[in-house]
């Protein structure tokens, strides 16, 4: 019960509905996770619609704003204006950039800067040969070294054994469900 000890201010109602829409991602993750290992699947389930990218880019980075004030880092996101709807999966994309931000923050130093990009790419620059949308977030961060910057694995793990984490794993299915 959010109003147990007083009514919530406007500014209280919409981080506690922020919260709420968080958690329910967060949920919402495990749930496909516990799926995917109930039914032996190894595929996300894809559910491709028209998706406001810019409008659910800054959602998310508004979401994980405090996030990056406490590590003392800036976030700044830019969408180009020309960016409207994309044909994907939005659970998958934002499950997708909620994981890259989450590792930007993690992995910056403090005082660092964060950037979301949103811009079109051209038909000669896209891995799909056709205009597409890119979504790129760069980072002061040292990045990750050479020698560990073997590919994921599907379970988590590079080639040179190390681990990775399954947010990982489940970005990259993602993008290679959607983009090959």
């Amino acid at each position: 019960d959010a109003e147990t000890h007083g009514t919530l201010t406007t500014a209280q109602r919409k981080y506690v509905r922020r919260i709420e829409d968080v958690v329910s991602r967060a949920s919402d993750i495990v749930d496909t996770l516990l799926n995917l290992a109930a039914n032996g699947r190894k595929r996300l389930p894809i559910a491709v619609e028209p998706t406001p990218v810019g409008p659910l880019v800054r959602l998310l980075a508004e979401e994980q704003r405090a996030v990056f004030a406490q590590a003392d880092l800036m976030l700044q996101v830019e969408v180009d204006p020309r960016v409207g709807h994309v044909e994907t999966d939005p659970e998958q994309l934002q499950r997708v950039v909620a994981n890259l931000l989450s590792n930007a923050a993690k992995y910056t130093p403090a005082g660092g800067l964060v950037r979301i990009n949103v811009t079109i790419v051209d038909t000669d620059e896209s891995p799909l040969h056709q205009p597409s949308v890119c979504v790129c977030i760069p980072d002061s961060g040292a990045g990750i070294p050479p020698a560990r910057a073997a590919p994921v694995d599907r379970q988590g793990g590079t080639s040179d054994g190390a681990r990775g984490g399954r947010s990982t794993t489940v970005a990259q299915e993602a993008l290679d469900r959607r983009c090959g």
